[in-house]
């Protein structure tokens, strides 16, 4: 045995050990087909104009924050799952993380 199989035994070793969840290929699999859709329909426009992919990624960006607060309420067993209110407790946290500790200690200078 030489120490280049001996190197790519260990890489193949590595690989195997790594265990990717099944989402990852769903998700995967959905851009691809996006992709193949976007080719065929559109011919190819949504992925290579920036102003329609910058468009999407705005749009998505409250979506988000309206999953992260239906997330952090569900973690913390609360019932009322209410989207109002959560958007309006999310921006809140969201704010006050955001601030940083020199805004938050104006005291201390480091």
């Amino acid at each position: 045995m030489t120490t280049a199989t001996a190197s790519q035994n260990g890489f193949y070793k590595m690989l195997r050990s790594i265990r990717i969840p099944p989402v990852y290929y769903f998700l995967i699999l959905i851009f691809l087909a996006g992709g193949l859709l976007d080719q065929v329909f559109a011919d190819g426009q949504i992925f290579t104009n920036p102003a329609i992919m910058l468009n999407i990624i705005v749009r998505s960006v409250a979506l988000g924050i309206v999953a992260v607060g239906q997330s952090l309420v569900i973690i913390g067993a609360s019932i009322d799952l209410s989207v109002a209110y959560t958007i309006s407790i999310t921006a809140v946290m969201s704010s006050y993380i955001m601030v940083g500790k020199r805004k938050m200690f104006p005291w201390r200078f480091w």
